[in-house]
């Protein structure tokens, strides 16, 4: 029995009902910037404003984790949020951005749902229940080395850590392919279902590492931090690395610098 099918049922209702809004600000520009150098788009607000909404009416009890807002309650449930993940893409009319609701129970990740309104793809995982594809069944790949193999970094790396550059050299020269498509969940979900077979970010807040990191593991692949450690789901991590299980350890390597 799937001890959090009310909340799936919940979420994945929840992403699809964003879709009005996040089509009707698509492509359009007039983003305001942050003070980390990243764009705000008025979908950000509203998105996450009323996914906040909608969450305290259906689990008042419940704390809310968002990258543009928040609601603190002392709960150990924690809902995490990010409303366009890949706000540059969006604002530009790139479609490769997604709408992003978590559920972390004692720092464990119960429920991930990552929905593509461009496509009208939602993808869920449930803990210990597998990871989907509009319904449909998803798994990583099993390619195990670099050439004609695919890939994907962020635009940035902590320090201590391999830059990005030296990332997409390092593979370039072993005769794999590099992409940065703007939002991480979108690239993770591609090692989900077998398309890349790793992924790295440069940052791990709650809402960036959660959901993606529960769907490549649930569609047989693994999430860990930069360094090769559990990811941390209360503080968050240094950053993320996703892959298809078969390239994790040479990806931490290379990204080892």
């Amino acid at each position: 029995m799937n001890t959090y099918a009310k909340e799936l049922s919940f979420t994945l209702q929840l992403v699809r009902d964003m879709k009005p809004i996040f089509m009707s600000y698509f492509g359009r520009s007039g983003a305001s910037w942050k003070a980390d150098n990243t764009p705000l788009t008025q979908a950000d607000v509203e998105i996450n404003d009323a996914i906040i909404e909608r969450i305290n009416a259906a689990y008042p009890g419940d704390s809310i984790f968002g990258e543009e807002a928040s609601h603190t309650e002392s709960s150990s449930r924690v809902w995490v949020v990010d409303p366009i993940d890949g706000t540059q893409a969006f604002e530009t009319g790139i479609p490769t951005t997604t709408i992003v609701v978590g559920l972390v129970v004692d720092g464990v990740v119960k429920v991930a749902v990552a929905y593509d309104p461009i496509l009208d793809n939602v993808y869920h995982a449930v803990r210990g229940a597998g990871a989907f594809k509009n319904e449909i069944p998803i798994h990583c790949s099993d390619k195990n080395n670099f050439e004609k193999n695919y890939f994907a970094t962020s635009s940035f790396m902590p320090k201590g850590y391999a830059s990005v550059g030296t990332i997409h050299d390092y593979i370039d020269s072993h005769k794999g392919k590099v992409f940065n498509l703007r939002s991480f969940t979108y690239c993770a979900l591609l090692v989900a279902e077998g398309k890349l077979a790793g992924a790295v970010l440069g940052v791990g807040r709650l809402y960036d590492i959660s959901v993606p990191a529960l769907i490549v593991e649930e569609a047989g692949g693994k999430a860990t931090d930069l360094g090769g450690n559990d990811l941390n789901y209360v503080t968050g991590s240094d950053g993320i690395l996703v892959t298809n299980g078969q390239m994790h350890a040479q990806l931490l390597d290379v990204i080892a610098g």
